[in-house]
């Protein structure tokens, strides 16, 4: 700055501490305190949604001086985003159409672009906001597949008595729906709040990796919460149609070392909510879903399985077969796609 012992003229604000320390400087004062740092732009934060950025775009983070940077790590407790309070009235931004096109966009994709993605995968999709990879999508056909069939449920009885006083199909299916209360999935919710309490801070950023170490996590579980005295067989089921399939899950890992662990055996909704905890880790680590829109999906899962295996009468449901196709073999080979086709018209698509 041009300065003398009198004063200085600075062209912008920011300028002012470094002329005064120059003023003082000539009157032959110096700093009370010795200097700290210098006065550029720093990053206190960053999200960068995942996205491989040049390094101009991505400046690294500096922890902030007290009590910021006190505050900051306190957030950095938060796992997943919170919503501001509003007015609910087109506040989600889930749909919109496109002005110029007038094509409806489903969380920033294209309906006709949505149509190039299997059943499964758009359901997916309108959960987390984003596509599931490979190893994503043979988890959630097992998961989908492993409730579809609902012989012996009050629901089918009611979507069946709808169907009979003459009512239109969503009114019918609807009644079955209206079953699946909170009740039905409070297990699975539990499970997952509890899986993302224990791995928030794990480092975890693959869901994918087999390879992590998560045995900070199996000591400190609570064994209660994850296992049951069940002993039927939907879930041996389940981890075989996922060894089937070749997916892969650290949370289903974690689970079945909790079980060799001793202490009781996993159940199926505990299997679905590791599943649903897989799906959104990544977009719940980028801040992009909240805890409470997670511990929901199992319970999306269940409403989305009734749905389809409502849609076939009972006539064609039993206990061990839906629509004549083995459970075993729906969970392991099928795709919820295919099902929903089996459900509605009776057969295999291709």
């Amino acid at each position: 700055p041009v300065c003398s012992e009198k004063g200085a003229v600075v062209v912008n604000i920011s300028h002012i501490p470094e002329a005064m320390t120059a003023v003082m400087a000539k009157r032959g004062a110096k700093p009370d305190f010795d200097s700290v740092g210098d006065l550029s732009l720093k990053c206190w934060f960053s999200n960068s949604q995942g996205i491989d950025l040049p390094d101009h775009l991505n400046p690294p983070v500096v922890e902030a001086m007290a009590p910021y940077n006190e505050q900051i790590a306190g957030l950095g407790e938060q796992v997943g985003t919170v919503f501001p309070r509003q007015t609910m009235k087109d506040a989600s931004g889930a749909s919109m159409m496109d002005p110029k096109t007038q094509v409806t966009k489903i969380h920033g994709t294209s309906v006709l672009d949505a149509s190039t993605h299997s059943f499964e995968e758009n359901l997916v999709q309108s959960l987390i906001r984003e596509y599931p990879d490979a190893n994503g999508a043979a988890l959630t056909n097992v998961a989908l597949n492993t409730f579809v069939n609902q012989s012996g449920k009050v629901g089918l009885a009611a979507a069946d008595a709808s169907r009979e006083a003459g009512n239109s199909p969503n009114t019918a299916l609807s009644a079955a729906v209206a079953m699946v209360g909170p009740k039905q999935v409070e297990q699975a919710r539990t499970v997952t709040r509890a899986l993302v309490e224990l791995f928030k801070k794990s480092g975890l950023e693959d869901p994918a990796d087999v390879g992590f170490d998560f045995s900070a996590q199996l000591e400190d579980a609570d064994a209660g919460v994850f296992l049951t005295d069940y002993s039927g067989r939907c879930n041996v089921a389940m981890l075989a149609a996922i060894e089937t399939r070749g997916a892969k899950s650290v949370f289903i890992d974690f689970l079945k070392a909790l079980e060799r662990k001793g202490g009781g055996k996993l159940s199926c909704s505990v299997l679905v909510a590791a599943i649903t905890t897989h799906l959104a880790w990544k977009a719940l680590m980028r801040k992009r879903l909240s805890v409470t829109t997670v511990s929901n999906l199992p319970w999306h899962f269940r409403v989305f399985s009734t749905l389809i295996g409502s849609a076939a009468s009972a006539e064609n449901q039993e206990r061990h077969s839906f629509c004549g196709v083995a459970n075993k073999e729906l969970m392991s080979s099928w795709s919820f796609t295919e099902t929903a086709h089996l459900a509605l018209l009776g057969n295999r698509p291709g």
